[in-house]
């Protein structure tokens, strides 16, 4: 059976030759390396593939940037479960203008 994928790449200023150069190898790799690349993904109840190891990074919580910018001593929100760790009552009030 033949199973067919897509792939979508883009470039930017601060793309390299190496990097153009690391994308045109990867199909020759995808296809001699096949079956190993497979046993890393499992597929879920809706058939998307799944690593079975890798958790991509968190790139930005706004949450915790609004508490950064606040001041405040502790986060108020969880960026995992988006769900508040305390109330907000346990917050001092800010001071008003």
């Amino acid at each position: 059976m033949r199973r067919r994928g897509m792939v979508r790449a883009s470039l930017a200023l601060y793309t390299t030759r190496e990097d153009i150069a690391q994308l045109a190898s990867a199909p020759r790799a995808i296809r001699t390396g096949a079956t190993r690349l497979l046993a890393d993904y499992r597929v879920d109840d809706r058939g998307n593939h799944r690593h079975r190891r890798f958790v991509p990074p968190t790139l930005f919580d706004i949450a915790a940037s609004i508490d950064r910018r606040l001041g405040a001593r502790e986060p108020r929100f969880s960026a995992a479960s988006s769900t508040r760790e305390r109330p907000l009552s346990a917050h001092p009030p800010r001071p008003s203008a």
